[in-house]
């Protein structure tokens, strides 16, 4: 591909920093930072540096046109962006027209309205969609109803509306101080083409007075046919142009927008995110955004433009029949009231539409992120039910939308017919007008002119009902509350320099709901300072406070301070949240966090936070990938990343909570000794949240948290001599459980000695490709086995640990086409699979498949009722030809003027009536056929394999079920009955021609062919670039929802810069396929106009050179049925274009509704009832053998042993030795290569995965809640009664905090059960077990975000409560299984040992002897006294 630019070719991103900000590149490989480079890409468009004829006829697109027709368009092979169309500078634009709209609306009459300052995004950012902490949102109905007064004002009054002043700042006005002005230089573009338009009937006219005069000479006819070629080619070159520009500015619109809402979701508070879901915020950028931008913007200047057009042809038509034309425009205006009422009604469905939409797509989000312990559950039905329930009422307003749609349509299409039904009549009686036939042909191609008008007004009305309520809906987004974000300084100065954070009592709430509502406060009247270089703990029960401490410091909560009471931090932070966040980066990427490279620190990073043991592992080390939600990770192994990413920044206070909860004993003693308070961090200020009281005695101040309230303070010392808090702390653990350096302190004794990381030593690692022997440290994980001396440094989990290495060296598996440029050489660091790609045309059989989805009566009678009203339509042209020939012929008319009038009338109604039918039906149809298809990808993907789910983004799926089934919903069948239209059309208007000139068939043989080469010339570059245009919005919104769900970690660490630069460059990735492809469809514009131009000007050319052997009637007739082809060639492969690119989206959804699926779901035959099985709860392994895929080795080699019934099983085991294989086997997540698990005598893998997966339970180490109730999070299924739930909450010990919440049972559950403590959704999750109570029961470190004292009651009652129960316990902590009946011993797949834990331990040598002894003499006596052993 020869491409018009100079210098070397680039194709990376490199995001431009704004002024006083670091450059942040989204791929950091072979990326060169641009100093003063201003755009975002070295490989540049040659459109603003090509000749203006070049410009003009967009023969600048040629180069990339040859390209495209001889090889499938990757992204690559795009020019980049101009500096004018790139997101950064569009935001900028927007930002500071909003800012200035915000002030505006607070300049106002009302004294008791102050003027308020903007917060600032960030401080290298201009001040940005900011709503002060004092100004409150308006609750939802309020905010509904002022938006339909507002909307219906603005449709009644539109001009008033504009200068009146708004109560709130309107984005539709920000909008047009950003944009506007070049919206507005299009304007002049779009006054000449109309104008021009009406070439056609002033030449038309004279052509046929010209056949009329049989002395005129042939000269004259031959320069109207001139006048019309010259007047039809400008028209071409001006409207293309006009288009050109409109749909950038609609681009830029779209742009500038989404980066706003995006740029807002980082400032949003908790009541704002709890208000706004994830689904939504996608809808805003996936769909709003899109409906004001490129759906809105060109065709908005119709707002003018239209009535002009109509004006001047009714000028046109007074002057050609006179008085008459007038009657046709009464009957327009007469029209006028019904349309405004049918988009009033369109509008209320509109807004009703995108509300039900947002709920569907949120709970289709929230399927997806919770998927593992749906399938876990067997919950899929009740989650595809309340999916499917969502979806039909949101097909409810869908309907009653487009049918009204249908009807507006209708009224507009039959309104040129019904005008000129009228004023023919109407001029049949006015004696004095003669009905010839170049009155009646100006007559009609004027009628036809204003047919476009009239036909797209009604899109455009729809179009503008949805930018409005679009614009609503993301203004009332952008005027959110936000966080009140960071103090680093405190207002009044301190008496201590060395003061670098503090609180200062207060009240502090996670809302302004509950602020104003007096509800009590989440923290209350805390005060502690934090002197430099100190290291806090802050300790306390599940609920009580700790993590809400961190948050205050932060800024993420409200409170009722003034200004300089405020709570502070100064300088740079580090922030590690308790639920860990890793991003789809790399394994180094998730660490740097957008920091430098510092060789020296990252890997001493690594190796205090005991991380380079995980590099040996991971198949690509630091380079590899981390899947989405770091899929590819266990729990310990994302906890250790988070600190990293903390400790790795060089920050003045790090925060740290609990980073020690999802990691063993010894891996925490290593974690705090040579990172949190060893020589990583030595000399700066630490605050760690921590269940761990081991380390308390070197806290140099300790904060006792209990109900939001700060009990005591002090050092270790301090709260053990006094009573009170003594007390206290014991209450939180009793003297017995507490590590051996607490009771020395509390007896008198030295502490133990600790176990530094130097003492590590050889023990051999099984890696994918074989053994090796490696030197790594002690292990953050006591499941791991020694081999015979020591642990592994990894910490699996239970679904992930056997899945990390298969999971990273997956491969694509569909046979798609992957493009070269994403096949990176180092594969294996890999795990997320390319999108699929289809290339060339969509192929027929999906055609074939949409057609049978919408339904054979429905498609065959759409194409019945479509030839039909074209029929009609000639037959109404016809007969005025007849009638016109009629009158003007000298002799006698051979019928009245009533016969002619009523006969056209009723072909005119005929036609009408065919129009509507094939409308509705079409409309159903396609609902139909949408309906279908949602439903089976819907059943498809909930039934999809896990590893579908571990190697596909949320974002890639959540947009099928977005973006694609919007195009399914409303884009396609709009675009497909466009193009039934005009294929009618233009057939109609051929035959037509052919019928009367029928010489014109010697040029339409090489206009045909030139025809398709030009559309198969663009087709296939267009196509390309459109799916381009698919593939490259799955990453953008895939890494905003990434973003939303770190928004924390992000304003934490002051990343919003990084990430915004990201965004913006995603965004691009994804404007350029969209640019290109709308500057494709005007270059095909002006070559389809050519060949137009040449059909009109040769038959044009026919008649007048036949004066004489012809009718002017039927001259008349095909002359303006030939200017209807020309009008629709262009508009046909646009459409055709447009649907093929709606199929696009067909193809994809059907792609996913033809996943493969797991085992049957049920099989009636063979599965027992719930009273049946299982009965004892019997588990037996005979000869298991599993593997992840066909070329992978096992991960299970003939494992065989039996687990009895009521016993309780702990399985112990390193690393990739299957202990997670083994869960994932019994619940058939992956299924056996050979062998079988027998539970109570019944085969597993003969039964039905629901009946297997609802009769075990199981409770994962991470905590899914679902958005709705603690009611229904606990009983989906409504199983259960009141009495019955809360006595599972009471067991697993949160009875008193639901009975405390407003609503108890009922209480809200956020977005990912936010307004819920890490421990408490893990307490909640555990009472969902306790509910099902199955005869067995599989644990994975349930209690892990729990405090010592919880922990203790829970693990009594699964002991008392599950005593009858089989419990399978996958061991993190020894103690959890030191006191089973039996511990199962595995490595490398097998059972290497298995007995009870005091005769394993009676043997000094056994695997479980030499993993106790590693934990330290005083935790190893410990451990043997609790197996029985004195």
């Amino acid at each position: 591909m020869n491409h018009t630019t100079s210098g070397t070719r680039k194709n990376k991103y490199i995001a431009v920093p704004q002024e006083g900000e670091e450059l942040t590149m989204l791929d950091t490989q072979d990326a060169q930072v641009l100093e003063q480079e201003p755009a975002y890409y070295l490989f540049e468009n040659p459109e603003f540096s090509s000749s203006w004829l070049s410009k003009i006829t967009f023969s600048w697109l040629n180069p990339l046109l040859r390209y495209g027709a001889q090889n499938p368009l990757e992204e690559k092979d795009l020019w980049g962006l101009h500096s004018s169309d790139q997101t950064v500078q569009l935001s900028k634009e927007f930002e500071e027209s909003w800012e200035k709209e915000y002030i505006r609306c607070q300049r106002t009459d009302d004294s008791s309205q102050q003027f308020i300052e903007l917060e600032t995004f960030d401080s290298q950012q201009q001040p940005f969609l900011v709503e002060s902490a004092d100004q409150v949102s308006p609750v939802e109905e309020q905010q509904s109803s002022v938006e339909r007064e507002t909307v219906r004002k603005r449709f009644l009054s539109g001009i008033r509306e504009v200068f009146r002043k708004p109560k709130q700042p309107s984005v539709a006005l920000a909008i047009g101080r950003a944009f506007g002005w070049p919206f507005l230089k299009a304007a002049p573009l779009k006054f000449v083409y109309d104008c021009l338009q009406f070439v056609g009937p002033v030449v038309l006219n004279g052509i046929l007075v010209y056949l009329k005069q049989p002395s005129e000479s042939v000269l004259v006819g031959l320069g109207y046919c001139l006048l019309l070629t010259m007047g039809m080619s400008l028209q071409s070159l001006f409207l293309q142009s006009y288009f050109m520009k409109c749909y950038r500015i609609g681009l830029h619109v779209r742009n500038g927008v989404s980066a706003a809402v995006f740029q807002k979701s980082l400032r949003l508070d908790t009541e704002a995110r709890n208000s706004s879901t994830v689904g939504e915020m996608v809808n805003l950028i996936a769909v709003d955004a899109q409906r004001i931008g490129l759906s809105l913007f060109p065709y908005l200047h119709l707002l003018w433009s239209g009535p002009f057009q109509i004006i001047v042809s009714m000028i046109f038509l007074y002057n050609v029949i006179g008085i008459a034309a007038f009657a046709g425009l009464a009957l327009m205006l007469a029209l006028i009231p019904l349309n405004l009422v049918l988009a009033r009604i369109m509008r209320r469905l509109s807004q009703s539409l995108m509300k039900r939409k947002d709920n569907r797509v949120r709970a289709v989000n929230e399927m997806l992120l919770g998927i593992r312990q749906i399938k876990l559950f067997a919950w899929e039905d009740s989650i595809k039910k309340h999916i499917l329930e969502l979806r039909e009422l949101e097909v409810q307003s869908l309907r009653k939308l487009m049918i009204y749609n249908a009807v507006s349509g209708f009224v507009w299409q039959f309104t040129p017919v019904a005008v000129a039904a009228v004023s023919f009549s109407i001029m049949s009686l006015d004696a004095s007008i003669e009905l010839t036939p170049a009155r009646a042909f100006s007559a009609l191609t004027l009628f036809n002119i204003l047919r476009f008008p009239l036909n797209v007004f009604p899109d455009l009305i729809s179009s503008l009902i949805d930018g409005v309520v679009s614009s609503r809906r993301i203004q009332h987004f952008l005027l959110q509350s936000q966080v009140q974000g960071r103090k680093s300084e405190p207002v009044v100065e301190q008496s201590e320099e060395d003061i670098v954070a503090a609180m200062n009592g207060g009240n502090y709430y996670w809302n302004r709901q509950d602020q104003r509502n007096r509800r009590k406060p989440i923290l209350q009247n805390i005060h502690f300072q934090v002197n430099r270089g100190q290291l806090i703990a802050i300790v306390g029960p599940v609920g009580c406070g700790k993590t809400s401490i961190l948050s205050a410091l932060l800024g993420e909560m409200v409170d009722d301070l003034p200004l300089e009471g405020k709570a502070f931090v100064k300088g740079k932070v580090s922030y590690s949240p308790q639920v860990p966040w890793v991003i789809n980066q790399t394994f180094r990427e998730n660490i740097l966090f957008g920091e430098e490279y510092d060789e020296e620190r990252y890997y001493q990073t690594l190796d205090s936070c005991a991380l380079l043991p995980d590099l040996d592992i991971l198949p690509a080390g630091d380079r590899t990938e981390i899947g989405e939600k770091g899929i590819n990770l266990s729990g310990g192994q994302k906890a250790r990343i988070a600190l990293a990413r903390a400790c790795y920044r060089d920050s003045d206070v790090y925060m740290l909570d609990d980073p020690l909860s999802a990691v063993d004993t010894h891996v925490a003693k290593q974690l705090f000794d040579m990172a949190i308070d060893g020589p990583l961090l030595k000399g700066k200020t630490k605050i760690l949240v921590t269940h761990h009281i081991d380390f308390l005695s070197r806290a140099d101040t300790i904060l006792v948290v209990h109900q939001g309230q700060l009990i005591d303070q002090g050092t270790f010392d301090d709260l053990i001599a006094r009573a009170s808090i003594g007390s206290s702390v014991r209450a939180s653990s009793s003297p017995a459980q507490l590590s051996p350096q607490w009771k020395g302190r509390m007896n008198g004794e030295a502490d133990e000695p600790i176990l530094h990381r130097e003492q590590s030593i050889s023990i051999s690692l099984e890696q994918a490709n074989g053994h090796k022997e490696e030197t790594i440290s002690s292990s953050d994980n006591e499941d791991s086995l020694l081999d015979k001396k020591i642990l592994s440094n990894s910490d699996l989990s239970l679904e992930e640990e056997d899945e990390m290495t298969v999971l990273s060296k997956k491969q694509p598996s569909e046979e798609m086409v992957s493009s070269p440029s994403e096949q990176n050489d180092d594969s294996k660091a890999k795990l997320t699979i390319d999108e699929e790609r289809f290339t060339g045309r969509v192929k027929f059989a999906i055609y074939i498949a949409y057609f049978l989805a919408v339904g054979g009566f429905f498609f065959t009678f759409t194409i019945f009722s479509g030839t039909c009203a074209q029929g009609l339509r000639i037959a109404v042209d016809a007969w005025l030809s007849a009638w016109s020939d009629s009158v003007s012929n000298d002799t006698p008319a051979s019928h009245s003027t009533l016969y002619y009038v009523s006969i056209y009338i009723g072909l005119a109604l005929g036609n009408a009536l065919f129009i509507l039918l094939r409308q509705l039906i079409w409309i159903l149809g396609g609902l139909i056929a949408s309906q279908g298809m949602h439903q089976r990808m819907l059943n498809t993907v909930i039934r999809a394999p896990m590893r579908f789910f571990d190697a596909t983004p949320v974002g890639r799926i959540l947009n099928r079920f977005a973006k694609d089934q919007e195009a399914l919903d409303r884009s396609l069948p709009q675009s497909m009955s466009s193009v039934f239209n005009s294929l009618f059309t233009m057939i109609g208007g051929i035959l037509v021609t052919i019928f009367v000139t029928p010489l014109i068939v010697l040029v339409l043989v090489p206009l045909a062919w030139i025809y398709r080469l030009i559309s198969t010339f663009y087709l296939q570059t267009n196509r390309e670039l459109k799916r381009l245009e698919s593939i490259t919005r799955s990453p953008f919104l895939a890494h905003f929802g990434e973003t939303l769900n770190g928004v924390t970690c992000i304003r934490a660490f002051d990343a919003q810069s990084m990430f915004r630069n990201q965004n913006f460059a995603l965004l691009d990735k994804n404007s350029k396929p969209t640019l290109y492809s709308v500057a494709c469809n005007r270059w095909l514009g002006i070559r389809l106009d050519v060949v137009g131009v040449c059909l009109v000007s040769v038959a044009a050319l026919l008649a007048t050179l036949a004066k004489g052997h012809i009718d002017s009637g039927l001259a008349g007739l095909s002359i303006t049925y030939a200017l209807q082809v020309t009008g629709t060639l262009s508009w046909f492969i646009r459409m055709s274009t447009d649907t093929e690119t709606q199929m696009n989206s067909v193809e994809r959804i059907l792609y996913y509704g033809n996943l493969e699926s797991e085992s049957a779901y049920d099989v009636p035959e063979r599965d027992p009832s719930p009273e049946e099985w299982p009965k004892l709860g019997r588990v037996v392994f005979e000869n298991v053998v599993m593997q992840y895929r066909p070329e992978m080795e096992p991960a299970l080699r003939g494992i065989s042993f039996v687990i009895e019934s009521g016993q309780k099983v702990g399985i112990v085991g390193r690393t990739g030795a299957g202990k997670s294989s083994l869960t994932l086997a019994l619940f058939r997540m992956v299924e056996l290569t050979s062998g079988r698990i027998w539970v109570d005598d019944i085969d597993i893998s003969q039964i039905g995965l629901r009946t297997l997966r609802s009769r075990i339970s199981i409770i994962t180490q991470d905590p899914i809640l679902f958005t709705g109730t603690v009611r229904s999070n606990l009983d989906p299924f409504q199983d259960f009664d009141e009495a019955r739930i809360w006595q599972a909450l009471a067991q697993a010990h949160l009875k008193n905090y639901i009975e405390s919440l407003p609503f108890g049972l009922d209480t809200i559950v956020a977005d990912g059960g936010e307004n819920f403590s890490a421990g408490q959704r893990q307490l909640l999750c555990l009472a969902r077990c306790l509910l099902r109570k199955t005869k067995i029961i599989v644990m994975d470190e349930a209690t892990a975000a729990c405090d010592m004292q919880t922990d203790e009651l829970i693990q009594s009652t699964i002991r008392s409560e599950f005593s009858d129960c089989t419990l399978i316990i996958i061991a993190h902590r020894l103690k959890t299984v030191i006191d089973a009946d039996t511990i199962v011993v595995l490595q490398h797949g097998k059972v290497v040992q298995m007995g009870s834990p005091k005769v394993l331990l009676s043997d000094p040598m056994s695997e479980l002897s030499l993993l106790v002894d590693q934990l330290g003499p005083s935790t190893a006596r410990k451990l043997r006294k609790a197996a029985g052993i004195a």
